[in-house]
């Protein structure tokens, strides 16, 4: 009976241990849900972090808001608004957003807690753009 005891408790910490080791990982599209600011925007090597920024929402619903927000010297900021429906291509780590029959993806190149980092295309220009997740 003695060595019942001990082995009974193992046993129940085994099985804690596994049930805890078996959690379900995230999909692709639960990570992405959130609101994310740019902190970096390069394109060909040039930082170009100063003058545009992205402010990207995603919502659960799958259904998006982006700020495009340019900011030049002598002529201020102005801000291009989109909005409309995205979509996540898990087998090719891509982020399609689709919006006026039109659609833009952003390659996710890393996606780590509170960190994407993506390449898209906009106006003709590549962009690497490295955004965090805002709490």
């Amino acid at each position: 009976m003695k060595n019942a005891v001990p082995s009974l408790l193992a046993l129940l910490l085994i099985s804690a241990v596994s049930f805890v080791s078996c959690k379900k990982d995230d999909s692709l599209q639960d990570r992405l849900v959130g609101n994310w600011h740019s902190s970096q925007v390069k394109s060909g090597g040039t930082d170009y972090s100063a003058i545009v920024v992205f402010n990207l929402d995603l919502q659960s619903s799958q259904e998006f808001d982006l700020d495009v927000i340019t900011t030049l010297p002598f002529t201020g900021s102005s801000t291009q608004s989109y909005n409309g429906d995205w979509k996540e291509d898990e087998a090719k780590q891509d982020l399609i957003l689709t919006f006026n029959n039109t659609s833009s993806t952003y390659e996710i190149v890393e996606l780590s807690g509170n960190v994407m980092k993506a390449e898209t295309v906009y106006e003709g220009t590549r962009y690497e753009v490295t955004f965090e997740r805002v709490q």
